[in-house]
């Protein structure tokens, strides 16, 4: 285009000095009119080459960007300055089932100061659809293609619900350990003494502390009468320093947050040999942190983020509605971080 706007501008006046030359020169040369109107000839040849062939890659892009408009497998949608759909390609018409023109409006919420956000639009029949959002400003239009996240998303929920299986499972082995290798060998030992004729009552005692300890890991009346705070205290301040403030929460955060400080303090003193692990609740404007930190032996997050430990703290942050960090590194001790509203 640069070119064509400085050629343009030297052709015309190439035209008006040969006409001027005519009108000025009484006899001109035959020869040299010949010459002058030549090159006028080629110069005209090369303007019409150059508009054709700018023109062909001109039609060349625009039947580009219709086919991709047209065949793209994403909605994409054309709006006016006025923040109107114009257009919309046939996977939009499809997906979202309005007609054009349309007030942007009427499909939700989409922020167009972002260029790339995640949102739901609003379709014709009232249904909801998570997109991903792409926003390009044009001249006097801004192009929007939104990639449907419905399978990306029921994936998710596929293979969460499938990890809460794999936790549900491990709980379960967990428990069957316990009872064989605790109480199941007792009672075996209780047999035998009693078969002995032995005294049995100091055995009946650690026995029935076992099976109380065990019911208190998995669903201790404390947090249910007094909270999160007590619950952390009593059951697992024999293993940690625990620093709590007085915080009480829907019951199933604390129960999330509860489940959440047992793994990490149980990973910290099973798995990472630590010496010293501290929990500390507390409560930072309108957000509650909760926080176990130790000093065991550490590892890798970003090679060990599969495990299921690991798994279920992350699913049961997410329940609650909070966000968890795990900070660690080898030989550096570990923190958990959980922060809910």
């Amino acid at each position: 285009m640069i070119f064509l706007g400085i050629l343009v501008p030297t052709l015309a006046s190439a035209l008006f000095e040969l006409g001027l030359w005519l009108f000025i020169e009484p006899r001109p040369q035959p020869l040299e009119v010949f010459g002058r109107i030549l090159l006028m000839f080629v110069a005209s040849t090369i303007f019409t080459t150059l508009m054709s062939a700018f023109q062909q890659r001109g039609q060349r892009q625009t039947r580009k960007f219709r086919d991709l408009f047209v065949n793209s497998s994403d909605a994409i949608l054309i709006l006016d300055e006025d923040n109107v759909v114009q257009e919309m390609n046939p996977h939009a018409e499809k997906l979202l089932g309005f007609p054009t023109p349309i007030p942007l409006k009427r499909l939700g919420q989409l922020d167009l100061a972002q260029p790339l956000s995640e949102t739901s639009v609003t379709c014709l029949d009232g249904s909801s659809i998570p997109v991903a959002v792409s926003v390009s400003r044009m001249p006097h239009e801004t192009m929007l293609r939104l990639s449907d996240l419905t399978e990306l998303k029921a994936d998710q929920a596929r293979r969460l619900a499938w990890r809460a299986l794999e936790v549900q499972e491990e709980e379960r082995r967990r428990l069957a350990r316990e009872l064989h290798d605790g109480i199941a060998q007792g009672l075996y030992s209780l047999r035998l003494v009693s078969n002995q004729g032995q005294p049995i009552e100091e055995m009946l005692t650690s026995l029935m502390e076992e099976v109380d300890q065990l019911a208190k890991s998995l669903w201790p009346p404390v947090l249910e009468r007094l909270g999160l705070h007590m619950a952390l205290q009593t059951v697992l301040g024999k293993m940690a320093r625990v620093e709590c403030e007085t915080i009480r929460l829907e019951p199933a955060r604390e129960a999330a947050l509860f489940r959440i400080a047992q793994e990490a303090v149980s990973n910290a003193v099973r798995h990472g040999g630590a010496h010293n692990v501290q929990i500390q609740l507390k409560k930072l404007g309108e957000e509650v942190h909760l926080t176990i930190e130790d000093d065991g032996k550490g590892f890798n997050p970003q090679l060990e983020s599969q495990g299921l430990g690991l798994l279920s703290m992350r699913e049961r942050a997410q329940r609650a509605q909070g966000r968890l960090t795990i900070t660690s590194a080898p030989q550096q001790g570990t923190k958990v971080e959980v922060i809910v509203k």
